[in-house]
């Protein structure tokens, strides 16, 4: 029983082999794995006169092993298992949680949706929008670059793929879907006019860079609806023929005033 004196054994306890096995972190019920990083992880099923038996965890129909180790050999075979024990998942349970039922799944899936069709109509933007414009900045805005007929500029929300929301958001872009509405936020601009600042995820989309204004005299711009394949969009357009380095502005009525609290 030398193999079990582990510091400070009183001699009642000397003369008890579960005791001292006790002592040492040897407890029944408890999970152990061994030193040698052998598989498996076993309870401390029981002691007996010559030593404990581990009994495997196992999860499933799979027969667990059984090892019996005398007291002397516990502390050199044996550590503590510390870590989360395997359990069984309820399939049922998982359900929501799958490609057929996960409700975060879908709506990325409607995003993608959105976010191709976005891309689609950006292209068949491609000769009208970004070649009629200039970007200024500031303060931001953007300007004809030469003089163009009315509807002959024609602006495209496009953003990035992290900017299709589920959330309205202040001067967002409504887009419809066949499962409800989402949400199209500005894309990341930049902050200054040298190429060799920008970042990699900056978007030059010149449909957020339009100006707004409260006085409809003041606008040469206009929203319109447009729609491709199962998404319809919101786009700009200009309302009348534009002069060359003419602003670019859309009517946006202001926000009405919060009503005050009755006192």
């Amino acid at each position: 029983m030398l193999g079990l004196l582990w510091p400070g054994p009183t001699v009642e306890s000397a003369s008890d082999p579960v005791s001292i096995a006790t002592k040492a972190a040897f407890v029944s019920g408890q999970h152990f794995s061994f030193k040698d990083e052998r598989p498996g992880v076993f309870k401390l099923q029981a002691f007996d006169e010559h030593g404990a038996t581990f009994v495997e965890h196992v999860v499933g129909p799979n027969f667990p092993a059984s090892h019996h180790t005398k007291f002397d050999d516990l502390k050199e075979t044996w550590r503590k298992y510390k870590r989360k024990l395997q359990a069984s998942i309820d399939c049922a349970a998982t359900d929501p949680h799958t490609v057929t039922g996960h409700e975060l799944l879908a709506k990325e899936a409607i995003k993608a949706t959105v976010f191709t069709e976005l891309m689609d109509l950006g292209k068949q933007y491609a000769d009208c929008g970004q070649p009629n414009v200039q970007f200024y900045l500031h303060p931001s805005e953007v300007r004809a670059k030469t003089a163009a007929k009315k509807d002959e500029i024609k602006l495209a929300p496009t953003t990035s793929f992290g900017r299709i929301m589920t959330r309205k958001s202040p001067g967002s872009s409504e887009v419809i879907t066949e499962d409800g509405p989402l949400y199209l936020e500005a894309p990341t601009k930049p902050i200054s006019d040298d190429s060799k600042e920008w970042k990699k995820y900056c978007v030059f989309a010149a449909y957020w860079w339009v100006s707004t204004s409260d006085e409809q005299s003041d606008c040469n711009m206009k929203y319109t609806k447009v729609n491709v394949d199962s998404c319809t969009f919101c786009v700009l357009e200009n309302s009348e023929s534009v002069k060359a380095f003419e602003k670019l502005v859309v009517h946006e009525a202001p926000e009405p005033s919060a009503k005050r609290a009755k006192r």
